[in-house]
């Protein structure tokens, strides 16, 4: 508590250190290398004292500001990748589908990383930065291809290295099972072809649904359920004739092809395969 109150007490009260500081500077003589702090910044001393009554003009240095919005972006990178490892690299067994699950994650996660940088590329040059200024200070860090794409407001999706794909390899065989990830990657290229059209001039980051989830997947019990119910043997089975070789009420079903007449003639494969399952469970 002490040390807040101390810090507070140097930075808000008039005529704090920093400010004296800022003052001693700003009245040394034009001409002189002392009028610089260590950071280059130059003072002027009649702004300096309006500061004392709380009127201090704070000019706004976009390159600055924008340098550290290069290095929050290559943490958002960095961060997305690793949301993707983290979730697939564990040492276990893990399915195709939570593969493409991590997949998806790391990219919007990766999506919200890049048009931060778009806004601010856009804040920049609002403010006066220059578009060469800009590329040159994103070159100068490394992500000139970043920069090209980012300021046309394109986003480029997260790819999967060679060295990435041979790591699901290595573990799966390591554990005994086959690979993961040849499954998912089918599933990840057509995302990444759907990402690579996906602009960073609005949140338009899409909802991808993983083709691989279970809660996808067609109820095929239910699917013949209802194949059966809206089948027109269904209506002769009701009025057959009450002679028959297993007796089921007033049905003349087979006792070899645990069918009726009528379903042989009207079922197809898979709902003479369900109905003769169903009844050799019930019989």
């Amino acid at each position: 508590m002490s040390k807040s109150i101390s810090h507070l007490a140097d930075t808000q009260m008039p005529l704090n250190w920093k400010q004296m500081q800022r003052i001693g500077l700003a009245i040394k003589p034009v001409d002189s290398t002392g009028k610089f702090d260590e950071r280059g910044n130059e003072y002027d001393l009649g702004n300096e004292l309006a500061g004392i009554a709380g009127l201090r003009r704070v000019d706004v240095d976009p390159k600055k500001s924008f340098n550290y919005k290069i290095t929050a972006y290559k943490k958002g990178v960095r961060d997305s990748r690793n949301l993707f490892t983290a979730a697939t690299l564990k040492g276990g067994p893990i399915s195709p589908e939570a593969i493409v699950d991590a997949y998806i994650n790391a990219n919007r996660a990766l999506y919200e990383t890049n048009r931060e940088l778009y806004l601010d590329i856009e804040a920049a040059k609002t403010l006066g930065m220059k578009g060469d200024a800009l590329y040159d200070n994103m070159d100068n860090r490394g992500e000139r291809r970043a920069y090209n794409a980012i300021s046309d407001g394109e986003f480029r999706p997260l790819t999967i290295s060679r060295d990435l794909e041979g790591l699901f390899e290595t573990k799966a065989r390591e554990i005994g099972v086959s690979n993961p990830f040849f499954q998912a990657s089918m599933v990840i290229d057509r995302i990444q072809n759907v990402l690579s059209r996906v602009s960073l001039k609005g949140d338009l980051f899409p909802d991808i649904k993983n083709p691989l989830s279970s809660e996808l997947l067609p109820d095929l019990v239910g699917q013949a359920n209802q194949m059966l119910n809206n089948n027109p043997a269904n209506a002769a089975m009701a009025t057959a004739p009450t002679t028959g070789f297993i007796g089921q009420g007033n049905v003349n079903i087979d006792p070899v092809t645990r069918l009726t007449a009528a379903e042989e003639i009207y079922l197809d494969p898979m709902e003479k395969l369900y109905t003769k399952n169903k009844r050799t469970r019930t019989v």
